[in-house]
Order: C-alpha cells, then sequence, then structure tokens
C-alpha cells in the first residue's frame, strides 16, 4: 500500500483510493468504499481500477462530489514519462467498468509536469483543482480547475499561479 487517500461521500459512504506494487506483477490503482463499519475488512468492497506491468501507477488522489461523484488523480510512469491521469466514476464504481480516465499532461507546458504531493480539492459546485509544478524550470506553478464532464480536455482550465517562484 502506498500514496492513499480517503474521502466521505455525501451520504456518509468512505471512499478509499490506493497504489499497490511494485511487485513483480507491477502495480495497481485499487479502488474501495464502505457504507458503515469500516474498521472491519469485510465491511469494504474493492475493485482494480488500473493495473501497470511496472512500477507506474503512484501518487493517488481522491475527492467526492456533493453529487456523489468520485473524482481520482494519480500518475503513471509510461515510455520514460510520468504522466498525469484523471479518472471518474458517478456509480457502480467497485465495478471496474463504471470508471472513465483521461491524461492530463499535455495541458501543461513542456514535456513533464507532476502534481506531486500537492492537494486534489473539490468545492460545493462540484469543481475540482490541483497544483501542478513545472520542474524544468525549478518552480513555475499551474492550477488546473475542471467544472464540468472532466474527461472532455476543453473543460479544464489551467492558469499560472507563479512564475520562477514568485
Amino acid at each position: 500500500f502506498s500514496h492513499g487517500s480517503v474521502a466521505f461521500g455525501p451520504n456518509g459512504v468512505l471512499h478509499l483510493l490506493f497504489t499497490t506494487g511494485p511487485t513483480t506483477a507491477g502495480t495497481t490503482l485499487a479502488y474501495g468504499q464502505c457504507a458503515g463499519n469500516c474498521a472491519t475488512g469485510s465491511s469494504w468492497t474493492m475493485a482494480t481500477i488500473e493495473q501497470s506491468a511496472n512500477a507506474g501507477l503512484s501518487m493517488a488522489r481522491l475527492v467526492v462530489g456533493t453529487d456523489g461523484r468520485v473524482h481520482a488523480l494519480y500518475e503513471t510512469y509510461e515510455q520514460g514519462l510520468t504522466q498525469t491521469k484523471y479518472a471518474t466514476c458517478a456509480t457502480n464504481c467497485t465495478q471496474p467498468a463504471s470508471w472513465a480516465s483521461t491524461y492530463l499532461t499535455h495541458r501543461f507546458p513542456g514535456a513533464w509536469a507532476t502534481y506531486r504531493s500537492t492537494p486534489f480539492v473539490i468545492d460545493a459546485q462540484n469543481r475540482i483543482s490541483f497544483v501542478v509544478k513545472y520542474p524544468s524550470t525549478g518552480a513555475d506553478v499551474f492550477l488546473a480547475t475542471c467544472g464540468g464532464d472532466c474527461l472532455t480536455d476543453a473543460n479544464w482550465q489551467v492558469g499560472v499561479a507563479s512564475r520562477g517562484g514568485s
């Protein structure tokens, strides 16, 4: 278990997202939910959202909207690049087929940007936001925000929050 995140949904259900591995089988992004008595393992329903043949899944973050939609943000390592990936599920989230995902890295300038160790938040209008650091300059910071259908690239807005550490 590593890089986990937990959030309550509007109906009191507890949601969990984390990565496992690396093992000889690679890494796994896992999701779970529990409606009560969550200190007992049998109270959790779990699902594998994504698997990678290498050590390529990490930095899992989770938020749940007032509408109950689950939003996930995580990193993959593919073809020598770290990629920021967004996934979401509206219902039946313990069923892997209920999840859809998209890559977000291309929304940021340069070939490599990361959100490592930065918050992933949601507001009362179900807008999600996270901070992205641009390491090739050493200090540029961007804010990525989406207000609806975040699987659609055009719905993401990315703005510069700070240039060069200022």
